[in-house]
């Protein structure tokens, strides 16, 4: 929001009743909420129709809003969380690392490299997909859905011009005037 509209808003407020005050607190926090509830279900459901890395350009009443896109996210991995009980399964079946030395140490603590994701991978790979004591997969990172407004869209988005359709994408599905370009990234 530009300063001069900002300046105009809160010179507004400071001379609104309290009840107007409580009113409009009131609004703007019903908005807030069922505009993020809407926020989340929007995004999972535009997760689902694309792969990280997917940016699409948005155009609202003709208007250039933003580009939406989804991160790729992480991969998962083996992770150990119990590095006694890991120990001690290296120990107990002679596991060794890269460079023939032992995967544990005397008191059946791993090694560094013993718990390295590729080395693990390798080994519960060997072993049918069996985790040893101490180890569990820990999911990655998911994508992120992120929407990047153009410059000035927000100030755009509640003019006088715009204010009806911006009220009619809270009320119904919002269809009508909305459209996007799809760029997927390769």
């Amino acid at each position: 929001m530009d300063k001069k509209t900002l300046n105009e808003i809160t010179e507004k407020y400071d001379n609104t009743s309290p009840d107007q005050l409580r009113a409009d607190l009131a609004v703007l926090t019903a908005i807030n909420k069922r505009s993020g509830e809407i926020l989340k279900i929007i995004k999972t459901a535009w997760e689902h129709d694309h792969d990280g890395g997917d940016k699409e350009t948005v155009n609202i009443a003709g208007i250039e809003a933003g580009e939406i896109s989804l991160g790729k996210g992480g991969n998962g991995k083996y992770t150990v969380t119990d590095e006694r009980a890991y120990g001690a399964l290296l120990h107990d079946n002679d596991f060794m690392i890269p460079g023939g030395q032992p995967a544990a140490e005397q008191v059946w603590m791993p090694r560094r490299e013993a718990m390295d994701a590729r080395y693990l991978e390798d080994m519960i790979r060997d072993h049918d997909g069996e985790l040893p004591d101490g180890v569990e997969w820990k999911p990655g990172r998911p994508g992120v859905v992120t929407f990047r407004s153009t410059r000035g869209f927000v100030d755009k988005l509640f003019s006088a011009e715009l204010a009806p359709t911006v009220m009619r994408l809270l009320l119904t599905d919002g269809s009508e005037n909305n459209t996007t370009k799809k760029e997927t990234k390769e």
